[in-house]
């Protein structure tokens, strides 16, 4: 996985989590005062570092041991305000990404040697995510048809690239995903799935993997 974020801040917290983060969160202030009252401790005053506490703070307070990555981003944005960008990483899940936006533009590059599971990536939401977003993918993957993760077929080899702007990403592919606001994506043993915690009629079903038409 790579990470291409233009005009970024990067904050890691204490090597449990790192987020990599573009745009604005307006009531940090507010948060960082409700994390300062549960004991946790900051060495700047940005809306990163604020961000990399409140995803340690729930972490800490799970209700579970087997909850999500995907759940854990979930719940931390539904908390934020602003506009943003974020991909997240954690030592707690190695080999996973998961990345949202609001507001602030976010796309994921493709490149893969091999064909592809799927062209349209079916679009998860809360009630079918919140178990195991791996384990919908393995089952899912067994009906060619209506596969729910985007992976090389055969589990061969694909990269992701999590980008704000397609410049950042043409020198290594032309093929895209444009995530929609309060789109949540995974990326979890090579395959990515995505997931909205919310359904409404305007909802497009799939995010469709586009091909730029630009040059460097």
């Amino acid at each position: 996985m790579n990470f291409l974020l233009n005009s970024i801040s990067l904050f890691t917290f204490l090597s449990e989590f790192v987020v990599i983060h573009n745009g604005i969160i307006t009531n940090y202030k507010d948060l960082r005062k409700f994390l300062e009252s549960k004991g946790y401790e900051f060495e700047s005053e940005t809306d990163t570092e604020t961000i990399a506490k409140l995803i340690k703070y729930v972490f800490d307070n799970r209700e579970t041991e087997d909850i999500t990555f995907s759940t854990l981003v979930e719940r931390v944005i539904q908390q934020l305000e602003g506009a943003f960008a974020l991909v997240f990483k954690s030592v707690h899940y190695p080999g996973e990404a998961v990345a949202t936006r609001r507001g602030s533009p976010l796309l994921i590059g493709v490149r893969s040697k091999y064909k592809l599971s799927t062209e349209q990536i079916p679009i998860l939401y809360r009630t079918c995510t919140l178990e195991n977003v791996k384990n919908i993918c393995k089952t899912r993957m067994k009906r060619l048809d209506s596969s729910a993760c985007l992976h090389a077929v055969g589990d061969k080899a694909v990269e992701f690239f999590f980008a704000s702007d397609a410049s950042a990403i043409i020198e290594h592919t032309n093929r895209v995903i444009f995530l929609e606001d309060d789109d949540i994506a995974a990326v979890a043993d090579g395959k990515l799935s995505i997931h909205r915690v919310k359904r409404s009629a305007s909802d497009d079903p799939s995010r469709a993997i586009q091909t730029l038409q630009m040059e460097l």
